[in-house]
């Protein structure tokens, strides 16, 4: 297995011939702006100030399971990863899991990529998707997808969601546009049709002032997307 500055690194078998400084600069460029650790945390918090919100608990469903945290970023938000059996997190920011790691040494962090996940179907009892999917330029179906081939039990997501029409849209639009800079934000009609076929367990809307953040629970095991439905349960 190739490892970059201690990292255990998944990457296109045709990557993995190359030099170290080609393999980094690749993660470099898939990871684009989510560079700078300390800009990224602080942008967080400030959003937790301007629009606070009331999330889903994630550390129930964590107790004594095997987690994987899919672009877990540079330390953990949402949760607490100490209840955890054990703690996973992948991500194609080098900077980031170095942070993550120095913050978190009993927990187990390498370089892979959300739409091919690096591991054996069933391989983690809870799979984590926390504000990632609007950065991933592949098809949100297929992330999730994979995320529930390595699930055993549930997957978590929590992302943003766009109005379909009104102020809020604009609104939203031009932040995300100043501050995220993500690739795709779904309307709740979209995330429908991306979600169609999974058992959803649990789903909220939230963000005081925006209604920006969607957040549910698809349930396993090993839930896939092909489960004869029209919609997401709610």
């Amino acid at each position: 297995m190739p490892t970059l500055r201690g990292l255990p690194v998944f990457v296109p078998e045709a990557a993995t011939a190359i030099e170290a400084t080609s393999v980094e600069q690749e993660l470099a460029r898939s990871a684009g702006r989510f560079q700078g650790a300390r800009r990224y945390s602080l942008e967080k918090a400030v959003m937790e100030v301007l629009n606070p919100k009331e999330d889903l608990p994630i550390t129930p469903y964590l107790i004594g399971r095997e987690v994987l945290d899919v672009a877990c970023g540079p330390d953990v938000y949402h949760y607490d990863a100490r209840v955890a059996a054990l703690h996973a997190g992948i991500d194609v920011s080098v900077p980031f899991l170095l942070q993550a790691a120095a913050i978190r040494p009993a927990s187990f962090f390498a370089c892979a990529y959300a739409h091919r996940l690096p591991f054996v179907d069933g391989a983690f009892d809870v799979v984590l998707l926390l504000q990632a999917m609007h950065h991933l330029p592949q098809s949100h179906r297929q992330i999730l997808t994979e995320a529930c081939r390595v699930a055993r039990e549930r997957v978590i997501v929590y992302d943003h969601l766009q109005s379909s029409s009104g102020p809020k849209r604009w609104l939203k639009t031009v932040w995300w546009r100043l501050a995220d800079r993500g690739v795709r934000y779904n309307t709740e009609t979209e995330w429908r049709a991306v979600l169609k076929g999974f058992e959803i367990e649990a789903w909220r809307v939230t963000g005081r002032h925006l209604d920006n953040i969607l957040e549910f629970v698809v349930a396993g095991p090993g839930a896939c997307g092909d489960q004869p439905s029209d919609e997401p349960r709610r």
